[in-house]
């Protein structure tokens, strides 16, 4: 799978965003810097017990 190659400074309105809880998750790793007005907040409803 590709990741992110390189390395920069982020510039102002970029977010580079991870996963504490998953390793091999599709984030900034993956994607590279984000926008900040693209970024968004989401809390689950419900969740099943494991």
């Amino acid at each position: 799978m590709p990741s992110w190659q390189g390395c920069r400074r982020l510039v102002e309105g970029e977010l580079a965003v991870f996963a504490d809880r998953l390793p091999d998750s599709l984030d900034s790793r993956f994607y590279g810097a984000v926008e900040a007005a693209q970024a968004r907040v989401y809390r689950p409803l419900w969740t099943q017990a494991r």
